[in-house]
């Protein structure tokens, strides 16, 4: 059940029923790594940090165990012996390819921070050919002409469909180029709540698919919709929002994938703002390839897939920005980590709301943080994520070669 409710995004619950099971069964060290990953999600470090101490002693030799020691081992302050107690077990026989690839990535992270640039990629490398995913980026280019052709050539009225409410903020992206901190930063405003990474804009595209009886689907499906279908589905997401926070004026949702659907969002809600992040493409792609998405993201396994997504990713964003009507701001990770108040009184006046002096404290605001960003919002903006690509030059010339292909 705890893994259960973690995998919605329900953090209380899965405690409640980690920590039931831990009661039951406190030798089992999946299930005590499970319990300090969840309370670190929550914030509750001390709490965390016990547990993870008890593994480190223990010498603990399942892998999730140790996967979760090499993600949180920066808050026990012992990078290097769980470095060594990480290294010598990866190669273990009896792990399985899954588990081996998760021990890299974590890994990676320990040796980058550790500026052991070479073994950090090579972790990163290795951990990355164990996933089996492939990425067809013609097919995937298809997909994004055929979405944007569709909603950009079909004729928009808003007073016929959707809602009219503002309470959505769409904040979009590639993966791992700040919209974690965007929404941290927002949600410190007292008219804002942040939560997270909804799926529903994607269950409303297979809701689409069920309820048209066109056999293009979608996004051609849409006009065999009525208005009042349209309005249900948009009525559907905000009732999510308010089960959420009924109270705040704005709900942020910062899936960044959505800024394929940004003609759906526009057709359902004509009224939301939507916030771009940008971040350099070197250093985006390259946290992209160190990072698990537990085979959520096919193109990011491979360099290559990883530059021709981000190609892709620009031309859709541009489409959109030239084509629809939309209430959006673009605003690049640098300028946020280079001036921090001066681009939240940015975001602010563009949602329409007062300024208030705590957005510059958006770390200590106590919220569950359930992305893998979890860690860096809680800290005060740093700049050590600019320019990180640099360290790798030497090894990203199919990524570069992806980037520069026109």
């Amino acid at each position: 059940m705890g893994l259960a409710f973690s995998e919605q995004g329900e953090t209380d619950n899965a405690l409640i029923h980690y920590q039931a099971a831990h009661g039951l069964a406190p030798e089992r060290d999946d299930i005590t790594a499970a319990c300090a990953s969840t309370l670190s999600l929550r914030g509750d470090t001390q709490a965390s940090n016990e547990l993870l101490l008890k593994l480190l002693q223990a010498n603990t030799r399942d892998p999730s165990a140790l996967v979760t020691l090499g993600y949180l081992a920066s808050k026990l302050g012992r990078d290097a012996e769980i470095t060594r107690l990480l290294e010598a077990h990866i190669d273990h026989d009896g792990f399985s390819d899954k588990a081996k690839s998760k021990l890299g990535f974590a890994l990676c992270k320990l040796h980058d921070r550790a500026k052991n640039y070479d073994l950090a990629f090579a972790r990163a490398r290795s951990a990355n050919q164990l996933h089996s995913q492939t990425f067809d980026p013609d097919i995937f280019a298809h997909s994004c002409e055929r979405n944007q052709q569709f909603f950009c050539n079909t004729p928009h009225d808003p007073t016929d469909h959707g809602c009219a409410s503002e309470k959505p903020v769409f904040v979009v992206g590639m993966p791992r180029s700040g919209t974690s901190l965007v929404e941290q930063i927002l949600a410190t405003h007292s008219q804002i709540t942040g939560a997270g990474e909804l799926k529903d804009i994607g269950l409303i595209v297979n809701q689409i698919t069920k309820l048209s009886d066109s056999p293009d689907a979608y996004p051609q499906g849409l006009k065999t919709l009525m208005p009042d279908q349209i309005t249900a589905l948009a009525q559907n997401y905000l009732g999510t929002l308010d089960h959420i926070a009924t109270d705040s004026r704005y709900v942020i949702d910062k899936t960044p994938g959505n800024f394929l659907q940004l003609g759906l969002i526009r057709h359902l809600f004509p009224n939301a703002h939507i916030i771009h992040i940008r971040r350099d493409p070197l250093d985006t792609c390259l946290s992209c390839y160190f990072h698990d998405f537990g085979g959520n993201h096919p193109y990011a396994y491979d360099l290559t897939s990883l530059g021709q997504y981000y190609r892709q990713y620009q031309l859709v964003m541009a489409g959109w920005r030239d084509l629809l009507d939309l209430k959006l701001l673009e605003i690049r990770y640098e300028d946020i980590v280079d001036d921090l108040e001066g681009k939240a009184r940015e975001l602010v006046t563009f949602l329409g709301l007062e300024w208030e002096p705590q957005l510059l404290n958006y770390h200590e605001t106590q919220r569950t943080v359930s992305t893998a960003s979890a860690d860096q919002v809680r800290q005060p903006i740093y700049r050590d994520a600019i320019g990180r690509a640099r360290h790798y030059e030497q090894h990203l010339a199919p990524l570069i070669e992806a980037l520069a292909a026109k």
